[in-house]
């Protein structure tokens, strides 16, 4: 089934070029490529003109691997990072610096992947071998780091006694496969969003709009199977095998249809393509794409930025906001309590772990006092049901936001998406957790806004076809994404520093404000500079 062409009447006419027909030669193909409006395209073709798009059906299937790429993000928040701190736990540094793994390998892969993309003359098209490749080296993460433990301390998960040399060869393996999920996670996910760039033509805001409906539901698997596991015995921080196989089986299952349906046409290079980029400059892709940036592209990047500085601030404090600062608990020795429920407080953990020689059993749910249950309780609520709330509430959201477009225009649809994560600043003075509950779902519709739009604000900028670098401005969009979240993290690593007992109220508290007050900055920032009008549906 083919997709419709949205009404031409809804956009002023195009700035770009009819894409010419694969049986052009290649003297056509390069002096007739789609221009930039910075290239003084002409005005005479209207919307119609343009590329049209695939069929529905390639539509989703391009779109598809998303989700199994926003399990592989939640999966690392969620149970490959809190492995990896507990496996470090002697050593807090050490964990603060593994935290930064995630935005540090966005900043130098996802602009590398992006302009070798670019670049690649592969029979087999652009994206589609950075695609699979990057699938495959995530699955090579999950299957290692499903066999982990059981390499390392065998069949007894509950309690097992082992030498630090031993303790010391499981975290760094598990930093390996850390490492290796993150580098793979960013070249799939660049190479699936230039693909589907790529391959829908003018529809880049419904495309989009599926695009992130499919890693909603990726989201929600991961905290479904978290849920459902409790802490048992099947839980991912006990068995991770069954989870990553899980994992494993989604990715193939998403990844390989888009690679065998989805077709590329191979590129062939011209003289007149990135004349101001070559491939030698994918290691300081970040660089050559921030510096590239026309105005409207960069104004988004700095959006970007905000809003994710902000949203990361609340992913990074939520359990503290809620369990301290909400419910008036302490997190002082709560993590001993950890496998404890306000549902489930019958079970008594048995691990028993050794240091040194000494002994540190982990305490029962019975020696956990009021203040750790609330605590837990507060950490459970914002981990558990509140996140599968918003991700509901942000899959409903995406299948509005196409014809929100249509009707509002961009500016407007993404100034009305940043007022719910404004609401922080008013969410951390109340301290109920009725109102946090009811901004944090709301804030569902800020974070997938920017995310969704951010395809078609390039294409309207820069336009379609081969010789557009669509893959570093791309590229330089994650990066701002990544800054973001690097400056959310050293925020909170000052503030706990400079606090006198660690996780005080004062520390998540102080964050969620800053990430409040940096969105206000963001809508500021739109409605005085942001000015653009997107050419696509």
């Amino acid at each position: 089934m083919a997709i419709p062409v949205c009404e031409s009447n809804r956009y002023p006419r195009t700035l770009l070029r009819k894409q010419p027909s694969s049986d052009s030669s290649e003297e056509d193909r390069c002096s007739v490529f789609m221009r930039a409006p910075s290239e003084g395209a002409s005005h005479e073709n209207d919307l119609h003109d343009l590329p049209g798009g695939c069929s529905l059906g390639i539509m989703l299937l391009a779109c598809l691997p998303r989700m199994a790429i926003n399990m592989a993000w939640s999966a690392q928040w969620a149970v490959v990072s809190p492995l990896v701190n507990s496996s470090l736990d002697k050593n807090r540094w050490h964990s603060s610096l593994v935290d930064l793994v995630g935005p540090i390998t966005g900043l130098v892969v996802a602009p590398a992947v992006g302009i070798l993309s670019d670049h690649c003359t592969s029979k087999y098209g652009r994206r589609r071998p950075f695609l699979l490749g990057g699938a495959v080296l995530t699955i090579v993460g999950y299957v290692v780091l499903g066999q982990l433990k059981q390499t390392f301390f065998g069949t007894n998960n509950n309690a097992y006694i082992v030498a630090q040399h031993i303790r010391f060869g499981y975290a760094s393996a598990l930093i390996v496969c850390y490492v290796c999920i993150n580098v793979g996670a960013n070249i799939a996910q660049v190479a699936a969003t230039l693909l589907v760039a790529d391959v829908v033509g003018v529809h880049q805001v419904m495309a989009a709009a599926f695009t992130n409906m499919f890693g909603t539901l990726g989201d929600l698997v991961v905290a479904l199977y978290i849920s459902n596991a409790d802490g048992g015995p099947s839980s991912p921080e006990r068995d991770p095998s069954a989870f990553m196989l899980l994992l494993s089986i989604v990715m193939v299952t998403t990844v390989l249809p888009a690679c065998l349906f989805v077709k590329e046409a191979p590129y062939v290079p011209c003289p007149s393509d990135f004349q101001w980029l070559r491939p030698h400059h994918a290691w300081c892709g970040a660089w050559h794409g921030f510096r590239r940036l026309p105005r409207q592209l960069a104004i988004y990047a700095v959006v970007l930025g905000l809003v994710h500085f902000g949203t990361m601030s609340y992913n990074i404090s939520k359990g503290d906001f809620f369990g301290v600062v909400c419910l008036d608990g302490n997190s002082t020795n709560a993590d001993k309590c950890n496998s404890c429920s306000m549902t489930n407080a019958s079970y008594v953990p048995t691990r028993v772990e050794l240091d040194g020689g000494t002994r540190s059993p982990v305490l029962p749910c019975d020696a956990c006092v009021q203040s750790q249950r609330k605590y837990i309780a507060g950490g459970n609520f914002a981990n558990g049901l509140l996140g599968l709330v918003a991700d509901a509430v942000g899959l409903v959201y995406l299948g509005l936001l196409q014809p929100l477009v249509l009707r509002f225009g961009i500016r407007l649809v993404l100034l009305a998406a940043t007022v719910p994560q404004m609401l922080f600043i008013a969410m951390v003075f109340a301290k109920s957790m009725l109102f946090a509950g009811v901004v944090v779902v709301l804030t569902a519709l800020t974070g997938q806004t920017v995310s969704a739009l951010q395809v078609p604000v390039l294409v309207s900028v820069i336009g379609f076809g081969e010789a557009q670098g669509l893959g570093i401005f791309l590229a330089a969009f994650n990066s701002a994404v990544c800054l973001g979240q690097l400056a959310s993290l050293a925020s909170l690593t000052i503030i706990r520093s400079t606090a006198q007992h660690g996780l005080t109220p004062l520390s998540a508290w102080l964050q969620i404000l800053l990430g409040g007050v940096a969105t206000v900055v963001a809508a500021i920032v739109l409605v005085r500079y942001f000015t653009l009008r997107i050419h696509v549906c």
